[in-house]
């Protein structure tokens, strides 16, 4: 449940964009986007506890930064 808490502080409101296998854990990892403007924001893994968020120039449209966080 705690991970849930930290992916909506961090990523805030999202739905699934798609789903592969964790290349850690081998369980689901989950990418995410955005349900308005349907930008890309992060993935996770809730089996690892893992996830990063995508920050993307808005001018160039490519990732500038990467914040990644595991436990």
């Amino acid at each position: 449940m705690y991970f849930h808490y930290l992916l909506d502080a961090t990523l805030g409101p999202r739905v699934i964009y798609y789903v592969i296998e964790c290349s850690v854990c081998g369980f689901d990892e989950v990418y995410f986007k955005s349900p308005e403007s349907g930008e890309l924001l992060g993935r996770a893994c809730a089996n690892c506890n893992c996830f990063q968020k995508f920050d993307f120039d808005k001018n160039v449209g490519k990732k500038t930064q990467l914040h990644h966080k595991c436990s």
